[in-house]
């Protein structure tokens, strides 16, 4: 919802504020909506979500009978260009993830707290942090941790392996809830989606700002977040031979195409040794 509403605002700047009919989007419209959020600055892959989500629109309305069955002003309209822009390099290396691991941090602050997520996050095959937020103790089982991912609907089943272990022995003595959860993140005051999806966006964001102070400590040139934990579990696994099959059903991608464009971005460093 939040992506349409984003979308219906993107509209109105460039209609200035004017409303339309479906008869006035051409491809024409199309072109000059997709240069003017090219021209706000927005980067390619930032600019195909809203163009994505448009088109979708009027896929929408085509089948609700709102518009003519041939109506298909996207028709000329290509995405190619969108998918051929990579993505910035968000992937750290095996040594350092080992420096953010052995920093002293005080147990319980803001600072343990946000890479205690990271490292659970790489360790565990990339988890998404809306997943991992969701976590309660009956996703534990046998030693593996077993979820439906949000995103995609799909099963991920993984091993545990120690260091993520050692995470979850630590929430299990430190923290507790009526709902089950595993991470002081959400507890049962957070009934409705509304106040998850607050909840989850705000200390996610958190997080993030302490993953550049911790990126600081250990001397990493990067813009540190939870997302370079899920990035980084890719490479790391990819540089150690396994096929983009296993890292794309570790991921829980739909597509292998969507974890190569992962892959693509993290540089050039195999092919060269090679």
């Amino acid at each position: 919802a939040a992506v349409f509403v984003s979308t219906r605002n993107y509209l109105r700047k460039f209609r200035g504020g004017k409303d339309f009919a479906f008869s006035d989007i051409t491809t024409s419209f199309i072109i000059r909506f997709d240069e003017y959020l090219s021209g706000s600055g927005m980067k390619p892959n930032s600019v195909f979500v809203p163009m994505r989500t448009f088109k979708t629109l009027l896929n929408s309305a085509r089948k609700e009978d709102l518009v003519k069955e041939d109506f298909n002003p996207f028709k000329d309209f290509s995405f190619t260009k969108y998918r051929r822009d990579k993505p910035h390099k968000r992937a750290i290396l095996r040594e350092e993830i080992r420096k953010i691991e052995h920093l002293e941090l005080a147990a319980g602050t803001q600072l343990y707290l946000a890479r205690d997520y990271f490292i659970f996050i790489y360790y565990c095959a990339g988890i998404n942090f809306i997943d991992l937020a969701y976590l309660k103790k009956e996703n534990i089982r046998d030693n593996r941790l077993i979820y439906i991912r949000r995103k995609t609907k799909e099963m991920i089943n993984v091993v545990l392996l120690p260091p993520a272990q050692q995470i979850l022995a630590y929430y299990q003595e430190q923290y507790s809830n009526s709902e089950g959860y595993i991470f002081p993140i959400l507890n049962e005051t957070h009934a409705s989606a509304e106040s998850k999806d607050y909840r989850i966006d705000k200390v996610l964001k958190q997080v993030n700002k302490a993953l550049k102070t911790l990126a600081e400590q250990a001397g990493i040139a990067i813009n540190l977040t939870t997302y370079v934990a899920r990035h980084s579990f890719a490479t790391n696994m990819k540089s150690n031979g396994v096929s983009t099959a296993i890292i794309s059903q570790a991921l829980g991608h739909e597509s292998e195409r969507t974890t190569q464009i992962y892959l693509d971005s993290f540089g050039n460093t195999i092919m060269d040794e090679a």
